[in-house]
């Protein structure tokens, strides 16, 4: 992998989430990761150890790796070593993903969210009273 210089003038992101990775420049291997299991309750409480990711198979059954079907040949030509960037506007980089303006070698993400939610099944509602 060829070293390239990243010029960027201005970048506005709002928001990013668990895992994300901004990289302005050149990386070998970047490799962000997220676990996150969500409970919402109806009256909120706080237990200490709710939840294992080892309880839910989400978490626990291999991602499928695609597997490569053809052998490419590829021969990059860059006209210049530099890499230049005006302006980047985004409004939300999501759980495990990557923004990067360079050179990479490979990215590797995974990004695994349970959401719970426990709410009464009891409850009478306003307007039925």
């Amino acid at each position: 992998m060829n070293a390239r210089v990243s010029v960027v003038k201005n970048i506005k992101i709002l928001d990013t989430s668990a895992s994300t990775i901004v990289h302005i420049g050149d990386a070998v291997k970047v490799k962000p990761r997220a676990k996150v299991i969500e409970v919402e309750r109806e009256v909120p409480s706080f237990i200490e150890k709710d939840a294992n990711f080892s309880d839910y198979a989400a978490f626990t059954i291999p991602i499928p790796q695609p597997t490569i079907q053809e052998d490419v040949q590829m021969t990059v030509k860059n006209k210049s070593s530099w890499i230049k960037v005006n302006q980047v506007n985004i409004r939300d980089i999501s759980v495990s993903s990557v923004f990067q303006v360079g050179s990479n070698k490979s990215i590797d993400t995974e990004s695994r969210y349970k959401h719970i939610r426990q709410v009464s099944h009891n409850k009478t509602s306003e307007t039925n009273r």
